[in-house]
């Protein structure tokens, strides 16, 4: 990752389809990188859980 004007610029690895994949699972594969070469997806969202944690008194 690293910062660029626009914001956060990373570096993703895409699964390949390959023959004993399920097809429905290889046409969504073939569906979201042609989403991705038009512009269609142009950001991601990423979630992540912590390792530890504290509640705040208050909320």
């Amino acid at each position: 990752m690293r910062r660029v004007s626009e914001g956060l610029e990373i570096t993703a690895t895409l699964v390949k389809p390959v023959p004993d994949m399920p097809s429905q699972l290889a046409a969504r594969l073939d569906e979201v990188w042609a989403a991705i070469k038009t512009g269609l997806v142009r950001g991601l969202s990423v979630g992540f859980r912590p390792h530890e944690y504290t509640f705040l008194d208050g909320g």
